[in-house]
């Protein structure tokens, strides 16, 4: 079959995200089983467009440009008289903007692409309903769209915005009225969909996400030390718990440190405004001896790079979100061999068998503080047993092979439905 991936997310020239690495291991499996696959995506800016295969020419990615061939038509757009009005629409809703030109801009492209490609399913996250004009137009082409966790089951954990509203009933419209099928990372986001759009019912499925396991395997001794955290710095993933929770530990155990990898973001509620981690830090007015064991580090795009740096960093990995439709970064930290301890607001109660592989928690300061408390009390080798179960679990339960049958038995029900229409 040919497939067409279609997201604004795709590595190396977007960030890692957990979209990104989904699409990116998506397209790799889906050439694996034999489809040839194209990825419509962007460099991040719009400026990229050129084709390049990646592997035995079953793979390909093409940039979206956001210019057409037009100097006129992109005159008018840009510059007057629409980008007059898109400068004052941007300056509110910049999500609506974006979701705009990346709709109207990777139409564009398909359509070319098209001409050449017969493409025999269209795959995409749901994120910035990324073919809803394509959908439009190409009717036959069956659609399947892949729920990591739409913007409408994020925005109680967000600033309140009208542009953030706008992104969620888009997403879910797209998502209800287009797809042919729905596949959900976890049971919990399938239940929570269901609920929402009962119509979605009879074609969504479960499908975890998965990971190539061997890079994750190291022999590093665990430092429980260190404590560490990766993602978004922001509310929903309840930066600020953990924060507010090391500080209570810290002030008794000098040797605790607090690693914080990832890219801030200012949505942190404080008086009648919204902050990022820094500053809350800042207005905590800590103690030197406590600062001086809170590291940032940057979001690291780089897959192998950040897995390296957190094969060094080997301790207790944190998670302690609001709501977590998945969580990717659960399951790469178990691989790796953390303890890991993670909220059981969402996915997360679907990979840990607490106490046993790791530890659930309700995302609140007392609840981190107290699991945290235990883990650094317990002995090396109810340590390590954790740890080797940990891995073992990710290596049994979410690997390419599971993943391969699952998207398999998709592939091959959307084959069987689309020969008895014909």
């Amino acid at each position: 079959m040919n497939v067409c991936i279609i997201s604004p997310e795709f590595p190396p020239l977007t960030n890692w995200g957990g979209i990104a690495t989904f699409n990116y291991q998506l397209a790799i499996l889906l050439s694996k089983i034999k489809h040839k696959v194209h990825i419509l995506t962007y460099d991040s800016k719009g400026n990229a467009s050129w084709d390049e295969t990646l592997i035995e020419n079953r793979l390909y990615i093409h940039y979206v440009k956001f210019k057409t061939d037009s100097k006129l038509i992109n005159f008018f757009y840009y510059r007057f008289p629409f980008g007059l009005i898109r400068k004052i629409i941007k300056k509110f809703y910049p999500l609506f903007i974006f979701t705009l030109d990346w709709n109207i801009f990777s139409f564009l492209a398909f359509q070319k692409l098209y001409e050449q490609v017969p493409f025999d399913v269209i795959h995409t996250p749901i994120y910035y309903s990324p073919a809803f004009l394509i959908a439009l137009k190409y009717r036959r082409i069956p659609i399947i769209n892949h729920a990591q966790g739409p913007q409408s089951f994020f925005n109680k954990y967000e600033p309140v915005s009208f542009d953030n509203k706008l992104k969620s009933l888009m997403e879910d419209k797209y998502m209800e009225k287009y797809s042919k099928y729905v596949i959900s990372c976890s049971q919990d986001l399938e239940q929570k969909i269901i609920q929402k759009l009962p119509k979605l019912n009879k074609k969504i499925f479960y499908m975890p996400n998965w990971l190539t396991f061997s890079c994750y395997f190291n022999k590093e001794p665990i430092n429980i030390d260190n404590i560490i955290y990766m993602g978004r710095l922001e509310y929903r993933k309840g930066v600020d718990l953990l924060l507010k929770a090391f500080v209570d530990i810290a002030s008794q155990k000098k040797d605790v440190k607090l690693w914080l990898i990832g890219e801030p973001a200012s949505n942190f509620p404080h008086n009648k405004s919204f902050i990022d981690i820094y500053t809350m830090v800042k207005k905590m007015s800590l103690s030197k001896s406590i600062v001086s064991r809170i590291f940032f580090l940057p979001r690291i795009d780089e897959r192998r790079t950040l897995i390296e740096v957190l094969k060094k960093l080997k301790g207790i990995a944190v998670f302690p979100s609001r709501y977590e439709p998945f969580g990717f970064v659960t399951i790469e930290a178990m691989a790796l061999g953390y303890i890991v301890i993670a909220s059981k607001n969402g996915g997360g109660k679907e990979i840990i068998s607490n106490q046993i592989d790791g530890f659930l928690i309700k995302p609140c300061v007392e609840d981190i503080k107290k699991t945290l408390n235990k883990v650094i009390s317990m002995s090396n080798e109810e340590i390590n047993c954790i740890s080797f179960k940990a891995v073992n679990k990710i290596k049994d339960n979410f690997n390419e092979k599971i993943a391969r049958l699952k998207l398999k038995q998709i592939y091959s029900k959307l084959l069987s439905s689309i020969e008895d229409i014909n």
